[in-house]
């Protein structure tokens, strides 16, 4: 899908007409970027091959129900970075718009293309790669994302309705620091953001993987398997052993483990394990593909 941009004014006002026409509707959304050199964030060697297949696998098997809409897929140089951060903040010399894209807008959205594990320990941090909108910043970063915010800072006047990243991108759930990583977007007020499904380690850009969204859409979506397990299938391949890492949070450790290992979609919608309110304990797990 190409971006068109408007004025603020316009936008909000074409959105509300999508919003109202389906208001029942579950959203979902993925953006993906191969053409680093060509969105003003990389040279050729940036350059990546399967993420927009990925992508499409994924945009195509979530609509294939009806209970899903697809809300957006942006690629390459239509993939902003600033979609992911939080509206009432600015990274990179570049506002938030978070609140009109991706973390405010969908339940579920797709992410592919480069990652970078940046700081280390506590002080851990996911940064994802993606193309820069006029004027705009490469990347975005988890102290500068705000997702699943219910009451509280950040959300007036834009709660976020996002509940869960899946993301084929390079150390974008890295096991071992995963909930130093992502706990800033989540651990500030009352937030009911779900589960982050990524990659713990490097990840490999390869036509064996080009279905990982696919696979993952139909097994969570279609087959009813869990949010995890799904995932596990759609990173398993026999020739490349990348290493796939979910997160998860809970009010309790039972609330925390139970959600990692049993949240799932459910009859063609998502059924939420259980609302926590606030993050106070987390879960992780890991897989060999």
């Amino acid at each position: 899908m190409k971006r068109v941009i408007f004025t603020v004014g316009i936008l909000v006002i074409v959105l509300g007409v999508l919003v109202s026409s389906t208001s029942q509707a579950v959203w979902f959304a993925a953006e993906s970027v191969e053409n680093y050199s060509g969105c003003g964030c990389g040279s050729s060697g940036d350059n990546l091959d399967y993420c927009n297949d990925q992508a499409e696998g994924f945009v195509d098997r979530m609509d294939d129900a009806s209970a899903w809409h697809l809300d957006f897929w942006y690629a390459n140089s239509s993939a902003w970075a600033r979609d992911f951060i939080e509206d009432e903040m600015s990274y990179g010399g570049q506002n938030g718009q978070d609140h009109y894209y991706a973390d405010d807008r969908v339940r579920i959205i797709f992410v592919s293309g480069h990652g970078q594990w940046i700081g280390s320990g506590s002080s851990s941090l996911f940064r994802g790669l993606l193309c820069n909108a006029p004027g705009g910043t490469c990347n975005f970063q988890t102290d500068h994302m705000k997702l699943g915010e219910e009451s509280g800072a950040y959300a007036d006047p834009h709660p976020g309705i996002l509940r869960y990243m899946v993301m084929h991108m390079c150390h974008s759930v890295q096991y071992s620091v995963a909930n130093a990583q992502w706990f800033r977007t989540v651990g500030y007020s009352v937030a009911d953001y779900h589960m982050s499904l990524g990659m713990n380690g490097t990840c490999t850009d390869s036509w064996f993987l080009d279905e990982v969204g696919y696979d993952f859409a139909d097994k969570a979506h279609h087959s009813s398997w869990t949010l995890k397990g799904a995932w596990w299938y759609a990173i398993e391949d026999w020739w490349h052993n990348d290493t796939g890492a979910v997160v998860t949070w809970g009010n309790s450790r039972s609330n925390a483990v139970g959600r990692r290992d049993h949240e799932k979609f459910w009859r063609g919608s998502y059924r939420m394990f259980d609302d926590y309110g606030t993050a106070s304990w987390w879960a992780a797990s890991k897989h060999e593909g």
